[in-house]
């Protein structure tokens, strides 16, 4: 049965152009979200998350007691009582984008960098007070965030003037969506191309073989 089927040139050509389509697909993706809603608050936010992907410097769980603003979802949020600063550490498969909800307890602008190993890959600065009126802009509570890059290492969070207690984030997501590398889609993009010129050769050749006059008048 597979000799019949591979037998048709047109059908043999349908099989290599998938195969070649599926080489350019991206890769399955995986998120993961953090609430901090797990922990008591005033506990320490270190190691605790590890085995999801994330190690946290700098930051203790804020609960409701505290201010509810900060909160995106009840109880709990991630706050850097012991500042000035925070720090994301992403471990394992490293995320493409990460994405939060951050609010400024004193209404600073909060500034926010994610890092490769070796250089900055995205940036991001909220609204709030920046030094002067003309520069600053009303502060948003829970404003959302995304960054993106190739392999976030880790995330920064700092605050326009490096106050204690500024920062505070919630319901933490990152997710890792590996990409076919430029040069594979490339060469899937080729072989695609390839496969339409051999379907479209062998076809013509068939139709010659089955009619000699056809074969003839191309001549």
């Amino acid at each position: 049965m597979s000799e019949l089927f591979l037998s048709s040139p047109a059908k043999r050509c349908a099989v290599f152009a998938a195969s070649a389509a599926c080489v350019a697909l991206p890769l399955s993706s995986h998120a993961t979200l953090i609430t901090f809603d797990d922990l008591r608050p005033g506990t320490a936010v270190t190691t605790q998350y590890e085995d999801q992907g994330l190690i946290v410097q700098g930051g203790v769980i804020r609960g409701p007691e505290l201010g509810e603003r900060p909160v995106v979802s009840p109880p709990n949020a991630l706050y850097d009582l012991f500042g000035p600063g925070l720090t994301l550490q992403f471990v394992g498969s490293l995320p493409t984008t990460v994405s939060m909800f951050v609010t400024a307890s004193l209404e600073d602008r909060i500034f926010l960098t994610a890092w490769s190993d070796t250089e900055v890959l995205d940036s991001f600065e909220t609204e709030g007070w920046r030094g002067l009126e003309e520069l600053s802009t009303p502060a948003i509570p829970r404003q959302p965030v995304t960054l993106t890059g190739p392999g976030i290492s880790h995330v920064e969070l700092g605050s326009f003037y490096a106050r204690r207690g500024d920062i505070n984030i919630d319901d933490l997501s990152f997710s890792t969506t590996p990409i076919g590398e430029p040069s594979t889609i490339l060469l899937a993009a080729l072989g695609l191309v390839v496969a339409g010129h051999f379907c479209r050769s062998r076809n013509r050749a068939d139709r010659e073989c089955e009619n000699p006059q056809l074969a003839a008048a191309a001549a």
